[in-house]
């Protein structure tokens, strides 16, 4: 009974396969205290590459083995080949060369400065190799005129957003990297904007809701799904707890984007998103009317408290001749109104009754 649940590139190149190996069927038609039934063990399989054997659609290269080296430029250049595993063993081989000089962190950045200066064939994954080798040093490849100096490719650029991502937040100042994450979110690639827009989101106190909700509008016109994700979880995080930045984002925000951003709405929380959601409230039931008893409830909840007899009003108006509808949505008023240990006001009794 072969289920791989796990699979991992090994420093040979070998991909290794953890395997949830039972010698009996593990279902239900075996019975369960069948004695060939191994609650302990599985199997690991090691597959490697022995010959394309003619075929043409087979990679010819090998991946090369990881040498073990005391010269650092040599060990640096071999992350350009290496796959995940083959790069942890080379910054491991750096950390140990490292730890015996007391000088060695200053050494070691500066052969990188030197190899990113004197060598043209220097990649993302270098980089990134060296970068995690000094953050077990508590160092740092990424200041501000190093992020400028490789912000120059596709692959670069998504790099430097990932290691910003992972930085921590007191590294990381809206004078030194928001012009980076500006730049980032309205980067030519889709594939980029991604990845800017997921440090956007872990440095949600670098404020960049303005780009990010022109993203969204040319996200929304183009249906990248994958782009618009990204951009709304980015939107959640800056939203949520500066509630200062909410005007810019709906100053600059398309009528085709408001169902997105009435979404991220729902997850904010706050009072300028349940009267957004008020105000939009017509556009939004017309694009999705099963929503409206959600958006409504929402409302009732986070609203301020004089929005209250508003909320009964649109719902006593639009739905006057679908009684049934017109109860559920009151229904879910007063789920929200209790929710927040408030009081039903007046007119929304009055509308329960008729």
């Amino acid at each position: 009974w072969f289920r791989p649940v796990h699979l991992q590139f090994g420093p040979d190149g070998a991909l290794y396969v953890a395997d949830f190996y039972n010698r009996i069927i593990g279902h239900y038609e075996v019975d369960l205290k069948h004695p060939g039934r191994d609650r302990h063990r599985g199997r690991i399989w090691r597959i490697v590459f022995t010959g394309n054997k003619g075929r043409r659609d087979a990679m010819s290269a090998k991946c090369p083995e990881v040498l073990p080296s005391k010269n650092i430029v040599h060990l640096l250049r071999q992350f350009d080949q290496a796959n995940r595993a083959q790069a942890r063993v080379i910054e491991r081989h750096l950390c140990g060369i490292l730890e015996k000089d007391s000088r060695g962190v200053e050494r070691f950045v500066q052969l990188v400065l030197d190899e990113l200066q004197g060598n043209v064939n220097v990649t993302a994954k270098m980089i990134l190799g060296a970068e995690n080798v000094l953050r077990k040093f508590d160092g740092t490849l990424f200041n501000d005129d190093m992020v400028f100096r490789l912000h120059d490719s596709e692959k670069m650029n998504c790099l430097v957003f990932q290691v910003l991502a992972g930085m921590d937040k007191a590294e990381v100042t809206s004078d030194q990297f928001g012009n980076l994450l500006r730049s980032g979110v309205k980067n030519s690639s889709p594939l980029v904007r991604r990845f800017a827009s997921v440090a956007a989101a872990r440095q949600s106190q670098v404020d960049v809701v303005p780009e990010l909700t022109q993203q969204l509008n040319e996200a929304v016109e183009s249906r990248d799904t994958f782009l618009i994700h990204s951009l709304k979880i980015a939107l959640r995080q800056q939203l949520r707890h500066w509630p200062a930045r909410f005007a810019a984002a709906t100053a600059v925000l398309d009528p085709a984007s408001v169902p997105a951003f009435a979404d991220i709405c729902l997850s904010v929380k706050s009072a300028d998103a349940a009267e957004f959601i008020l105000n939009k409230i017509e556009d939004l039931s017309q694009n999705d009317a099963g929503m409206l008893t959600g958006f409504l409830g929402f409302a009732a909840t986070h609203a301020k408290r004089g929005s209250l007899k508003r909320i009964v009003e649109i719902v006593a108006f639009r739905y006057q001749d679908d009684p049934e509808f017109q109860l559920e949505v009151l229904r879910s008023l007063r789920t929200g109104v209790e929710s927040r240990g408030g009081t039903l006001p007046e007119s929304m009794k009055s509308l329960a009754t008729e």
